[in-house]
């Protein structure tokens, strides 16, 4: 089998890692359990984000009594609509103290092994490296999703490895979807046109610059980013040592979410001149 580049964190850098969480007090768990069993190293913070729209309050107790208990600090957000740039702004801006780096990290992600050590030993290796993505798998359709200890010795299929803009279309797709986790081609650090932020690395400096754009409620809004970051002259990246499964657009189901087409719209007339610059 063939094994990834692995990188080591440079100096002591400080670390955020906010999970968004929604009214699956499973799914929480899972994402959490996976923090808890994967990070261990020093400085990383998990921040718990919880969104609840008003009538929906009973089916998110769980979820809100599961977050209360555990010792991380932690926001709840109650409003109607779902905004996902919106939610992230608020919680960064409200925990951003002297941290160098915020994660997102959607509550339908479970960690491999040392996934967010690898995001900032990348992110510290070169200051022009902006935003950082994971490789992301489809989850196994059987098995424990928190057992770790076997997944090294299984072959996956890969869900994401960046994501790649065409520029006459002005549409995305995943880089290497559906091509087996260790392909020989998915080993080594690339640069990409964006990366999705279901499990991402923002540098600070970025979003002192510039918030993600909440007129992006749903769809586009991390490709935007992304594409801000590369007007700042920050590389994207993806790092095939930051490992975890993916269970796609399970939150965005629980949300009743669907592609929305003004979103795209909007991409086109903010981002299409620039991206067909490139």
């Amino acid at each position: 089998m063939i094994l990834p580049v692995e990188y080591k964190i440079q100096g002591t850098p400080k670390t955020a890692v906010f999970i968004l969480v929604y009214q699956n007090a499973l799914m929480a768990r899972a994402a959490i359990q996976s923090f808890q069993e994967t990070v261990k190293i020093p400085n990383v913070e998990l921040i718990l984000v919880h969104h609840i729209r008003p009538s929906e309050y009973e089916k998110a107790e769980n979820v809100t009594k599961l977050i209360t208990s555990l010792p991380y600090r932690n926001l709840i957000i109650k409003n109607d609509k779902f905004n996902y740039p919106r939610l992230m702004n608020e919680a960064i801006s409200r925990f951003r103290e002297d941290f160098n780096f915020f994660i997102h990290m959607n509550d339908d992600i479970v960690l491999w092994p040392r996934a967010i050590e690898q995001m900032i030993a990348v992110a510290t290796s070169d200051e022009k490296i902006g935003i950082v993505g994971a490789k992301l798998m489809f989850p196994p359709k059987r098995g424990d999703l928190t057992s770790p200890a076997s997944w090294i010795e299984n072959i996956y299929v890969m869900q994401h490895f960046g994501v790649k803009i065409n520029k006459e279309a002005l549409t995305a797709h995943h880089v290497n979807a559906y091509k087996c986790g260790n392909s020989p081609d998915c080993q080594t650090l690339k640069d990409v046109d964006a990366v999705t932020f279901a499990l991402a690395l923002v540098r600070r400096e970025i979003f002192d610059t510039i918030a993600m754009d909440e007129r992006f409620a749903s769809d586009y809004n991390d490709i935007a980013y992304c594409l801000e970051a590369y007007k700042m002259g920050r590389r994207v990246v993806v790092c095939p040592s930051a490992m975890a499964f993916h269970r796609q657009s399970a939150t965005r189901k629980l949300y009743g979410l669907n592609s929305v087409q003004s979103d795209y719209i909007l991409f086109v007339q903010q981002y299409g001149e620039f991206i067909r610059g490139r």
